[in-house]
């Protein structure tokens, strides 16, 4: 399942690093930018719920924490350093300025990578809700929790700080993987019930053009309406792509992606800026046809790049890196 939500997260940025962080014109990746909310509805969402599933949150507190630092938190902070900090300071030469900005980059939004944070932060607070013993108890402060992570973001009360109001909405699909880990349910008749509701529901937003929500680095939540369809949404299309999963059965290159997802979330970025920098002259105002080919041949080159890292961070001396 990991090896298809690392897919989707790449061409997420695809589009959204041609046309919002370099600027380059480009019509078709401008439209699969901005109809990609099918996907980005709950691509995120998914990662947190089979983190969920994954999980043991009955260690000891002291033993759960120092794991998820070292092999969550620490690992985007070095990747940080390494591959956004350093060779910025050797372009401009600027390097106490850019050892500062990285100090200010951590304290306010934790470095560069908001999802490993994000992921961080809830498995921590998920820790202790996991303690209650009535589970309606649980769940009902998680719906609090979603709750006040929009109206904080909404009404702008506090600067989102270490992406806290990603946190407090993703921490829900957190629980919900631990749900269906210990459910007695037909998990795979519950997810595909849930793809055929998930295909309506994405159908009635484009046909009667309703703004799809959704949370990953951006938070678009825009009122109390769109933050009911938004849990609905990702409920569903977690479940889906679960349900999914189950249909394609064992897969050897979706499963190396999903081993080596951490990696290629650090990587993938870098590799896309680097295609776009040297080779982003080809994408200006060019055909439909050759756009599309230019897009596919990229997100097979920044797959296949970012796996080859994934599979160098697994060396011997390498891996330590990842806290391993």
């Amino acid at each position: 399942m990991k090896g298809i939500l690392i897919c989707l997260v790449i061409l997420h940025h695809i589009p959204y690093e041609t046309i919002s962080v370099s600027k380059i014109p480009n019509d078709t990746f401008h439209w699969l930018g901005t109809h990609g909310g099918w996907y980005a509805c709950f691509f995120m969402p998914a990662f947190f719920m089979i983190t969920g599933l994954c999980s043991n949150f009955d260690k000891p507190f002291g033993k759960f924490f120092l794991q998820n630092l070292r092999t969550i938190l620490l690992p985007g902070l070095v990747f940080d350093l390494l591959f956004y900090t350093t060779p910025r300071m050797l372009a401009s030469g600027e390097y106490v300025a850019e050892l500062i900005d990285f100090g200010l980059r951590f304290k306010s939004l934790g470095g560069y990578y908001w999802f490993l944070v994000s992921l961080f932060l809830a498995k921590i607070f998920y820790w202790g809700l996991h303690k209650l013993h009535i589970s309606w108890y649980r769940w009902a402060l998680l719906g609090i929790s979603c709750l006040l992570g929009f109206v904080i973001k909404h009404y702008n009360l506090i600067y989102n700080h270490w992406s806290i109001c990603q946190t407090l909405d993703l921490t829900l699909f957190l629980a919900i993987g631990q749900w269906l880990k210990s459910a007695t349910i037909d998990r795979e008749r519950l997810s595909r019930y849930c793809l055929w509701i998930f295909i309506g529901a994405i159908a009635i937003c484009y046909a009667t053009g309703l703004k799809i929500p959704h949370v990953t680095a951006a938070y678009r939540i825009n009122d109390w309406w769109q933050l009911q369809v938004h849990v609905l949404l990702a409920t569903l299309g977690s479940l889906a792509l679960l349900n999914i999963c189950q249909r394609i059965g064992s897969n050897r290159v979706l499963e190396y992606l999903g081993q080596g997802s951490l990696v290629i979330y650090m990587m993938h970025s870098f590799v896309i800026k680097f295609l776009l920098n040297h080779f982003g002259y080809w994408l200006t105002d060019a055909s439909i046809v050759a756009s599309i080919l230019m897009f596919v041949l990229m997100f097979v080159i920044v797959t296949a790049l970012s796996a080859g890292f994934a599979w160098l961070f697994q060396q011997k001396y390498l891996r330590v890196l990842l806290g391993k």
